[in-house]
């Protein structure tokens, strides 16, 4: 189960680096490779998730590894959040045309300040997440498909009469008690 909840956590974080926003202003701020590679290191982990979490019962290597994943995810999903805030907040800005002409240079509305900080951040980020997957080839995980749709246990209150078994002499009666017009008794039936 915690497997699932990671690899829709990591999905969740590849889609937020492959924003088409967050894209556009990554080629002007010079990150547009890293959030690539950060996109394909994603992507290749949640691909081998399911061999991890088999084996990190019986490897304690495996469980920790899987620990610095979670947390790594967790930072890399926080700086793509400020990459995004801070897209939004420019595109906000060039489409208002309300550019503030002066500012502090350390002030962190500043692009050149945003961008020298956020990019140390991401080239950390992504150095770490690189480190895990390096870490992860270590222990071979393979590939393993999981299957799309699963069998979810029933939540209404129909059934198929096809899967109801033993019962077909009750339901002939209770038909012919309903059709038989011969027998004058009322039937009640309850809600």
């Amino acid at each position: 189960m915690a497997e699932v909840l990671l690899s829709a956590f990591l999905q969740v974080v590849m889609e937020k680096a492959a924003d088409h926003v967050l894209q556009q202003f990554g080629a002007m701020w010079g990150i547009h490779g890293k959030l690539e590679k950060l996109e394909r290191m994603l992507s290749a982990i949640r691909d081998r998730l399911g061999d991890a979490e088999e084996r990190q019962v019986k490897e304690a290597g495996v469980k920790s590894w899987l620990a610095a994943l979670k947390d790594a995810a967790y930072e890399a999903d926080d700086i793509l959040d400020e990459f995004n805030v801070e897209a939004m907040r420019r595109k906000a800005e060039i489409q208002i045309d309300m550019i503030k002409k002066v500012r502090s240079f350390f002030s962190l509305g500043n692009p050149v300040w945003f961008r020298l900080k956020m990019g140390r951040e991401l080239h950390a980020i992504v150095e770490k997440i690189e480190k895990l997957v390096d870490e992860g080839n270590k222990f071979g995980f393979t590939v393993k498909t999981q299957p799309q749709n699963r069998d979810r246990p029933q939540t209404h209150s129909y059934v198929d009469e096809s899967e109801v078994i033993g019962r077909e002499e009750d339901k002939e009666k209770i038909v012919k008690l309903l059709l038989d017009h011969d027998n004058n008794q009322n039937v009640a039936v309850l809600p």
